[in-house]
């Protein structure tokens, strides 16, 4: 066989193990048991690039070898049905993932480690455009038609999502390490030095900045026109104006970012324990020691939060009972939220695996 017909083989046998892969994956009945495995399907550990999860869809980035990793054929960023477990789409970038993908209507995008913006058709995964928007190290974020870069450095810039026409840009004081939040007309940048600033989303001036003596290392949410951010100190801000609402001791510092349903802020702490916080007044409802090691971000459905955690474990929490109802192990740390859809809660390990789980409490 010639290099030619080789490099074609090569080209072809990582789309053909895909399938293979997922199609010999477990029964995806939804008889089974809640916190029993429906599937599996192997992508790969990034923990610079972690997977997401939309429209029942799974986008992620990944180095692509040949068989028996010979040699690279650069980074890809790929689209799979998670019904099918089949690729949708595959998009070459030119440099390692800097972040995770952000999901679109009609785009999504992700940084490298070069500075660009990469930014594909959701639908096609076919290229729409690639800017050069900041340094090696980013924190990025995309919604409402932004795409939004901040630099440890406190630079902040944003772009027009569908074109890549440069909007603003700001410098932030105070340096800043973890991804801007764009909610309604703002954009919420946490900064290193303790403190929150809400810049307007298609200007780039300041609306307002608190000093909060609290670092951030985990990005701020929005719910409800409030802004809960915070780290051993957790806070809750008007988003329009900035000003305190209450403030609460977690004791631990935040290991990620909260979840809130029903009026309860779920946060995960270092200490490995799982506090349920009242949203309007920040009084603790319960506090559960979940785990040894911190936990990743909750999500939650059906009055269940889910949540990983260091030691590789998903845990599912009755939100009424503050009991814990199962765990299923994995083989690697769990730091991102878990989604949950149609029954089945999917999460990302970084033993390079995605694991779909049978949601829900055990049948009585």
């Amino acid at each position: 066989m010639n290099r030619t017909a080789l490099s074609r083989v090569a080209l072809f046998l990582p789309a053909l193990l895909f399938c293979i892969g997922a199609a010999a994956s477990d029964s995806d009945s939804l008889e089974v048991d809640p916190g029993a495995l429906l599937w599996k399907l192997q992508i790969g550990s990034d923990p610079e690039s972690e997977p997401t999860f939309a429209d029942g869809v799974l986008y992620y980035a990944r180095e692509e070898f040949a068989p028996f990793r010979l040699w690279s054929h650069g980074y890809c960023l790929y689209a799979v049905d998670l019904a099918t477990r089949q690729r949708k789409w595959r998009a070459q970038l030119e440099l390692k993932p800097g972040s995770s993908p952000q999901v679109g209507e009609e785009v999504t995008a992700l940084s490298d480690s070069g500075g660009f913006a990469n930014v594909v058709g959701t639908f096609s995964g076919i290229a729409v455009w690639r800017n050069k928007v900041g340094g090696a190290a980013n924190f990025f974020a995309m919604d409402a038609g932004i795409v939004c870069f901040a630099e440890p450095d406190g630079a902040v810039s944003a772009f027009e999502a569908e074109r890549g026409t440069a909007w603003w840009s700001k410098e932030v004081s105070g340096g800043i390490n973890c991804v801007p939040v764009i909610a309604g007309s703002s954009v919420y940048v946490g900064t290193a030095d303790g403190g929150i600033v809400a810049l307007n989303a298609q200007t780039g001036d300041e609306i307002w900045r608190i000093e909060l003596k609290n670092r951030l290392e985990s990005a701020p949410i929005v719910s409800g026109g409030v802004v809960y951010c915070g780290f051993r100190m957790l806070y809750a801000l008007d988003a329009a104006k900035g000003s305190e609402k209450w403030r609460v001791d977690l004791e631990s510092p935040a290991s990620a970012s909260p979840a809130i349903a029903d009026g309860v802020l779920y946060v995960g702490v270092k200490d490995g324990s799982l506090l349920a916080l009242d949203a309007g007044t920040g009084a603790q409802k319960w506090r559960l020691e979940a785990a040894d090691s911190p936990l990743g971000r909750p999500a939650v459905a059906d009055a269940i939060v889910y949540f990983g955690c260091e030691d590789g474990n998903l845990y599912a929490v009755d939100c009424k009972k503050k009991e814990e109802l199962w765990r299923f192990t994995t083989g690697g740390q769990i730091h991102a939220a878990p989604v949950i859809v149609d029954g089945v809660v999917y999460c990302s390990s970084w033993d390079g695996f995605i694991y779909a789980i049978r949601a829900g409490a055990p049948r009585e």
